[in-house]
């Protein structure tokens, strides 16, 4: 009777493990992504693009862990290593006026802008590093904005925001007390 029910057991574990590996990971979209492979050597954010194809993506952070290969924290392998853009777009809603922190680790190469002014840059080829920026931010809407380059080898990008008044970070694309994104209204999202 014990083997028929650790049998059992496992049996229902793996199935349970093959349901949840098999069902689409859902995400909230509060940031479109909009990756452009380039039919040429990308080496700086202003390298003049020349794009061979793009392809557009909803996400709900700006999380890609260092790797070879463009991955999303959620929603895994892109298909995309080395010679592409990518220009992120999002709406936040800001409930507290004062100084908000963007902190940008990213390898290779980006530009913020919010409300369409450039907040910060780092323009060239790199191993993964932070670039912290800082805007004053009143209430209401505004538009965050960046760009992302990656050359080739290695690369990595998140963004991260935290107001003054506060010690930690969130994702860009979690909300807070003083700051949250717009959702996206899309239809099959990914």
């Amino acid at each position: 009777m014990k083997k028929n029910s650790i049998l059992l057991s496992m049996v229902i574990l793996l199935g349970t493990f093959i349901i949840y590996k098999t069902i689409p990971t859902t995400i909230q979209p509060f940031i479109k992504a909009t990756v452009s492979q380039q039919k040429i050597t990308v080496a700086t954010i202003d390298t003049p693009r020349n794009t061979a194809s793009s392809k557009i993506f909803y996400l709900d952070t700006i999380y890609f862990p260092e790797d070879i290969t463009l991955k999303h924290a959620k929603m895994g392998a892109l298909g995309y290593t080395s010679n592409f853009f990518i220009d992120f777009e999002t709406t936040m809603d800001v409930t507290k006026k004062e100084i908000y922190h963007f902190l940008i680790a990213s390898d290779d190469g980006f530009r913020l802008f919010i409300d369409g002014k450039p907040i910060c840059e780092f323009l060239g080829d790199r191993p993964l590093a932070k670039n912290e920026c800082t805007v004053f931010l009143e209430k209401g809407e505004h538009t965050f904005f960046l760009s992302y380059f990656q050359g080739y080898g290695r690369l990595g990008l998140q963004a991260y925001y935290r107001p003054t008044s506060s010690n930690a970070y969130n994702f860009v694309g979690v909300g807070s007390s003083s700051l949250t994104f717009k959702k996206l209204k899309v239809e099959n999202a990914r």
